[in-house]
């Protein structure tokens, strides 16, 4: 375990990375989790750059999967939620053109 995470719990979580197509340049990244496990099943990217991102999570209400006002669900259900999100960039450097 790499002891990745804000709570250093060893959960699975995400790392979503733009980059160029040789993989050489990064033009962002981030990550995404909770305190438990986060799944991403698919990556696609936007005419703009952003990046949506779906899969399931499992975090808690103590440390939540990140979400932002008005969404249909703030917190995880009973067991795992799934979820779709959109990363967006705010970068200076232009993203590139989606695949």
């Amino acid at each position: 375990c790499g002891r990745s995470g804000p709570d250093r719990s060893c959960s699975d979580d995400g790392v979503i990375a733009v980059t160029d197509a040789a993989g050489a340049l990064q033009y962002y990244s981030t990550y995404l989790g909770g305190n438990f496990d986060e799944w991403a099943g698919g990556v696609v990217a936007t005419a703009s750059g952003d990046a949506i991102v779906t899969g399931y999570t499992d975090s808690s209400s103590s440390l939540p999967f990140p979400t932002t006002p008005g969404v249909v669900q703030p917190g995880k259900n009973v067991k795992e939620d799934g979820y779709v999100t959109r990363i967006g960039t705010k970068s200076t450097t232009p993203p590139p053109p989606p695949a």
